[in-house]
């Protein structure tokens, strides 16, 4: 059978599903009262949550891309409708490189099954097939491409500080503390679990990679004027240290990947925040 409903919960996802939650409550709470069509809004935020909620809990690859594709069109509408004044550019730039990464996952999650000759897409199952070394490369480059522009990893990351600029404070919340976490959850979920030996052998690329995207969200994040630039652009540099951990892929070394993600995912926001507080203060005096 191709697609079944298992969702399961583990040390992997427990974190992730429960900062989902708690940041889908602080956006909440962080709204102002007067938003325009408050129930289309509030629709969208709970729709987001439980399309991420069930990413993070799939144990079938076809149903992690359902929800990984379902949760782009709350998001475009959040940010095409309560968006600044460039949100329709910013909110088309965000849905079109979030599809392309949907295509590339979905042409490895097809690959893998096709190659490997296996009769679902059931994650268990397939971490035990044996597939030879170039077979693994083959397949993990695409899901790799796929997940940088997700995370985003440089130079797939120009569609994160338009989509951060126009979105609304709520909106920046829930994308920077939780939406980007997608794409490390699937590096650490299907690229360490299922090519394990592709993702030794790309090892050493995927660190100078994750350096190189590290130092450039530094700099970039030091030459802007903008403080929601700011945030995007260190939000690159803090992601990329993800990759660098998972790169490694030693025990201490994941752990540390998923310490960062939920570090990276209280930090970020709360930055938002105080940022969407400052934005206020200087729009009531001006």
């Amino acid at each position: 059978m191709g697609l079944n409903y298992h969702l399961a919960l583990d040390g992997l996802s427990f974190p992730l599903v429960f900062l989902n939650s708690l940041l889908t409550l602080i956006a909440i709470a962080s709204t102002e009262e007067k938003t325009p069509r408050p129930r289309f809004y509030y629709a969208l935020i709970f729709l987001l949550c439980g399309s991420v909620a069930g990413a993070f809990l799939a144990q079938n690859l076809l149903l992690f891309f359902l929800f990984y594709e379902l949760e782009l069109v709350p998001l475009y509408l959040l940010i095409a409708i309560w968006g600044g004044k460039r949100r329709g550019y910013a909110a088309m730039k965000f849905l079109l490189y979030t599809a392309l990464s949907g295509i590339l996952l979905l042409t490895a999650f097809l690959g893998l099954v096709w190659l490997g000759g296996a009769t679902s897409f059931d994650y268990n199952q397939l971490r035990q097939l044996p597939l030879p070394l170039e077979t693994q490369i083959l397949l993990l480059l695409p899901l790799l491409v796929g997940l940088f522009i997700k995370i985003p990893i440089f130079p797939f990351h120009t569609w994160l500080p338009d989509a951060h600029v126009e979105a609304s404070t709520p909106v920046s919340v829930l994308l920077a503390g939780i939406l980007l976490k997608l794409g490390t959850y699937g590096l650490l979920r299907f690229g360490v679990g299922l090519f394990l030996e592709a993702w030794a052998y790309l090892a050493p690329w995927l660190a100078i990679l994750a350096a190189i995207s590290a130092l450039y969200g530094a700099s970039c994040a030091i030459a802007q004027q903008d403080m929601k630039k700011v945030v995007a652009y260190s939000s690159i540099a803090h992601m990329s240290y993800i990759l660098l951990a998972a790169s490694a892929s030693t025990p201490l070394s994941l752990n540390a990947a998923v310490l960062q993600m939920i570090a990276h995912g209280l930090i970020s926001p709360l930055l938002f925040l105080l940022v969407g507080i400052v934005y206020q203060k200087l729009a009531r005096e001006m």
